[in-house]
């Protein structure tokens, strides 16, 4: 059962296409050389604590509500792409994708893994 789940989690990370490792990305915004990075969590995880400088959408949004300049952005850069677990994140992705934007990433582990980690976090209103 558990190569089952293995398999499975491999897989699903496998669809929701190529990653950032945590301490990647917060050496790049460390020396500010960061990409976009577009939270699609709730309103309230988002508020209670984000990657610094990283842009609010939530997941059920991103096909409908981005804001254009978050679009052109992602359409001329990457954007790393996080939730909290991985699904909602790599919806919205496919979605970032749909819409034009080329270089699409997920944070490997996602917020739960960058605040295991102790990296930097912010709170407060999108």
């Amino acid at each position: 059962m558990r190569f089952v789940c293995l398999l499975l989690l491999t897989l699903l990370a496998a669809c929701g296409g190529p990653t950032v490792a945590p301490r990647d990305l917060a050496r790049d915004l460390e020396a500010g050389q960061a990409p976009l990075v577009l939270d699609v969590r709730s309103e309230g995880e988002y508020r209670s604590g984000h990657i610094p400088g990283a842009v609010h959408v939530p997941f059920t949004e991103v096909a409908a509500k981005t804001p254009p300049e978050v679009l052109r952005r992602c359409r001329n850069e990457p954007v790393v792409v996080t939730c909290e677990h991985g699904p909602r994140a790599m919806y919205a992705a496919s979605k970032l994708r749909d819409l034009g934007c080329q270089a699409v990433l997920l944070l490997e582990g996602h917020m739960a893994r960058w605040r295991k980690l102790g990296l930097p976090t912010t709170s407060g209103a999108p």
